[in-house]
């Protein structure tokens, strides 16, 4: 093969899986908040609990020693001994508005599903911080939901 067909071909060979990844990218927003909603409100799932919501919503991405994972593109932040956690509005926020490459659950989670995994958190995974947070804390701090198109 010569060098402008090499070029040619794994020019479009390569252009072909940006365009299909981002297209697959267009859904994992999707994906993640249904993933959210149907753990956290499914059959089986105590969902009142702070650790029932982080093992089946927050852990797959922050894994189960809330240590995060790095790597292969994408970065988890560890939230064992995080001080950013200190300041009760910095994880409601988060949590309520996603950042990055994390999504938003404001509209997916409950008021109190937020709080409870966000006083979890704060509890566990070598964190000690206890000023909790209530489902009011969350009412007051996010606006309305974020509409998506489906």
């Amino acid at each position: 093969m010569d060098q402008r067909r090499k070029q040619k071909f794994f020019g479009s060979f390569f252009q072909k899986r940006t365009y299909l990844s981002l297209f697959f990218m267009g859904f994992s927003g999707h994906a993640w908040a249904d993933a959210a909603t149907a753990s956290s409100g499914g059959a089986g799932v105590d969902a009142a609990t702070g650790k029932a919501v982080y093992e089946h919503v927050c852990q797959g991405c922050h894994q189960a020693n809330a240590k995060g994972a790095w790597g292969a593109g994408a970065g988890f932040p560890a939230l064992a001994a995080n001080k950013n956690l200190e300041n009760v509005g910095y994880p409601i926020s988060m949590v309520e508005n996603g950042h990055g490459g994390m999504p938003w659950f404001n509209g997916t989670l409950t008021d109190a599903q937020v709080a409870a995994v966000i006083n979890y958190v704060r509890t566990h995974f070598g964190n000690s911080y206890k000023d909790m947070i209530t489902a009011a804390d969350v009412a007051a701090s996010h606006g309305p939901a974020p509409i998506t198109e489906r």
